[in-house]
């Protein structure tokens, strides 16, 4: 059987954007091919430029899923499609490289790492497929695990597996994860009986994770995170759910083979998916919301994102950040005035939050930063809000 190509962007040359990782061929032979793309302009302005197939010495076998620093040491590991359950729960791959040169070469795939317990039924039966994704649900700066997939029978008694990281080191070098979660943080039972794929990102920019449930062949529910980044709340009901004929959307070729990026600077998530043999790009044209609701708990037929291009002007105009290289403090200069609220983030290229800062009724057109608490190295200053955002890499020296 052949599956769709898989999507992945990340920072994998620690040079502050995001380049492209592709999957194509998955099959049940075993054989992949995976191809990396350089990004030679922006995040918000990507110039993808093919580079090489397996490149950093991935194995031919390898399908990369998901690629996390899960080990605290600044460089991106990798992880595994795993279509079942029969050989380990999850594969891993440790990176050997350094953050700026990832290798995997050298590394032989370890089944199921972490000692993660295979979530069962009522009646005791494994899961028989599993779809899963790393994300820091309760903002303690470590990877916490999420489960979905489908056990092998025609009953809908799917669930959320949520495993928490109990990494008591501070900087993420410990993981040791809990028993699973099920269904926790107000979310329902999955309401068909599908393959579940879990994915998250903040479609808001309000400073947590939302919950997209890809239902393949069935469709897709999308959670908005009523809560907090370190308590979320999911409301129980999805805030939209597109729910059309197979088998283009939202068969198989959905949202969980894709990855999002701001394409155009305007301050929501657009997406990059990858269908048979091809990549589609889809515009988030709906300003930092989403483009239909549905009226809670029924199910709307709304229309998917229009394949289109137009790019929108960001709210913060130009920002100076001075001094760049800096030993402490910087000095943000807005060359208008800034929005009345925006969320303010320092991150690295593997994803650690260091700072993170709302600021509501504001409209100083000069804003001083401290980055005393850094260590020295390269971070990402982001700004954002539901209208646009903006983006700097800075310096720490």
């Amino acid at each position: 059987a052949q599956w769709p190509t898989i999507v992945r962007l990340a920072d994998f040359d620690y040079d502050g954007v995001k380049e492209a990782m592709t999957v194509v061929g998955i099959s049940n032979t075993g054989t992949t091919d995976v191809r990396y793309f350089e990004n030679l302009g922006t995040d918000t302005a990507p110039v993808f430029q093919f580079v090489a197939s397996h490149p950093f010495g991935i194995p031919v076998y390898a399908a990369p899923w998901q690629f996390v620093d899960i080990d605290g040491d600044c460089d991106l590991d990798m992880f595994l499609f795993n279509f079942t359950m029969n050989s380990a729960p999850l594969r891993f791959l440790e990176n050997k490289g350094t953050p700026k040169v990832p290798w995997f070469g050298d590394s032989q795939p370890q089944l199921n790492p972490f000692g993660f317990s295979t979530p069962v039924n009522a009646s005791g039966s494994q899961l028989s497929s599993a779809f899963y994704q790393f994300v820091d649900i309760d903002d303690d700066n470590d990877f916490d695990l999420v489960y979905g997939g489908r056990f092998n029978n025609t009953v809908g008694d799917e669930n959320y597996y949520f495993y928490i990281n109990a990494d008591t080191s501070g900087n993420g070098t410990a993981p040791s994860y809990s028993a699973p979660l099920v269904n926790p943080f107000n979310l329902p039972q999955p309401a068909v009986d599908a393959w579940i794929f879990p994915s998250f990102l903040d479609l808001d920019c309000d400073g947590d994770w939302d919950f997209f449930a890809t239902n393949a062949g069935k469709g897709i529910d999308y959670f908005e995170n009523i809560g907090t980044a370190s308590a979320p709340d999911f409301g129980f009901a999805p805030a939209a759910s597109w729910y059309l004929p197979a088998p283009e959307l939202p068969g198989f070729l959905t949202y969980h083979w894709g990855d999002w990026i701001d394409i155009g600077g305007d301050g929501d998530l657009d997406l990059l998916y990858g269908g048979s043999h091809l990549i589609q790009f889809y515009e988030n044209i709906a300003n930092g919301t989403m483009a239909c609701q549905a009226n809670k708990p029924m199910y709307d037929q709304c229309t998917p994102p229009m394949l289109i291009h137009r790019i929108e002007k960001s709210p913060f105009a130009e920002i100076k950040v001075t001094p760049n290289p800096s030993g402490g403090i910087v000095q943000l200069s807005f060359s208008e005035q800034p929005p009345n609220d925006y969320l303010l983030i320092v991150s690295d290229a593997c994803g650690r939050i260091f700072i993170k800062e709302k600021h509501e009724n504001t409209q100083n057109l000069s804003q001083m930063l401290d980055l005393s608490s850094l260590s020295p190295g390269a971070y990402l200053l982001n700004l954002c809000n539901k209208s646009g955002n903006f983006c700097s890499k800075i310096i720490k020296i």
